[in-house]
């Protein structure tokens, strides 16, 4: 069986849709738990009508014990998930109807831990589709890929062996607001690089104007920075000199994000990080100091940044 876990939080206008693509899968073992996160809208009740309906879908809260997101959401629905396999899925996003039995089927053939497939972005309705996620079959190089978003896929894309998640105590972390996928896929391919593939469209991934906007958001910006750090610490030292060179970039961006935003304590927290972790030169601390005193005096000093 294979349990599919999807968050929510006040989708009532959109679960149903997300619901209805489920029950067409062509696929029928499986069961759908959906873990409220707090809800003021009527979800609840959507949820509720298609479980009276069909008892394959089940409706819960998450603990009160849990902290607020999506991750101590998806934690807790794998936690009393009954399935072999598991698919952790968005309450606004759209499953192809032979998602599951053509991952199902590539999971058996190849005997792999989890099976990647393709995801489209629409707005509005599948039929407006506005891109295809760069989603690629394993490499080599394929952990470095993913790192440097060079390939790419989101939490509805994957079907796990529920076996391989709980050997290795593989769970999101629930202390990241954004970036948690990134985080969480980043050491699922440590422990495992030998995905199966099924290239297909199988998922579509809901465009919201207020998530492309948010983007820049300075909580957003300083999660995407503390999932970075979380991962380089983990696996800096042995990676290759093109993804450390990658990370720092992405760090020096990170300290500019935050001396933008007038943030100069969590801007002071990125410069020490830099400072501990790479070898900087005199000349490139000098520069990231006066980035910091000129963005203080004037607003602005991105120029400097951009000599390290």
């Amino acid at each position: 069986m294979v349990s599919i876990i999807i968050p929510t939080y006040n989708r009532a206008a959109l679960i149903g849709e997300t619901l209805l693509s489920i029950q067409n899968q062509t696929y029928v073992h499986w069961e759908c738990l959906v873990i409220d996160d707090g809800s003021t809208d009527n979800t609840e009740q959507v949820v509720q009508g298609f479980q009276i309906r069909d008892s394959r879908i089940q409706f819960f809260r998450r603990p009160q014990n849990k902290p607020k997101g999506a991750n101590a959401c998806r934690n807790y629905g794998l936690k009393i998930s009954k399935g072999e396999y598991i698919n952790w899925f968005d309450s606004d996003d759209l499953m192809h109807e032979n998602k599951i039995e053509l991952q199902i089927s590539k999971l058996i053939e190849s005997k792999s831990n989890f099976c990647i497939c393709k995801t489209a972005k629409f707005k509005n309705n599948c039929s407006n589709v506005i891109g295809v996620l760069r989603t690629h079959p394993t490499s080599n190089d394929v952990f470095e890929k993913f790192l440097m978003k060079r390939n790419i896929w989101l939490t509805q894309a994957p079907l796990f062996k529920k076996e391989f998640l709980i050997n290795f105590g593989l769970k999101f972390d629930e202390d990241l607001q954004a970036a948690q996928e990134w985080e969480f896929f980043s050491r699922v391919l440590h422990y495992d690089k030998d995905y199966s593939f099924v290239n297909q469209v199988l998922v579509f991934f809901r465009n919201h104007e207020e998530s492309m906007s948010s983007q820049r958001n300075a909580n957003v910006l300083w999660n995407y920075f503390l999932a970075r750090k979380k991962i380089y610490i983990l696996f800096g030292n042995g990676l290759s000199i093109k993804a450390q060179t990658y990370f720092f970039n992405y760090f020096t961006e990170s300290y500019y994000n935050m001396l933008s935003k007038n943030d100069y304590i969590k801007a002071k927290a990125v410069y020490k990080y830099i400072k501990n972790l790479f070898n900087l030169s005199f000349i490139e601390k000098c520069y990231l100091k006066l980035a910091y005193v000129s963005f203080k005096c004037f607003g602005k000093g991105y120029l400097i940044i951009k000599k390290i």
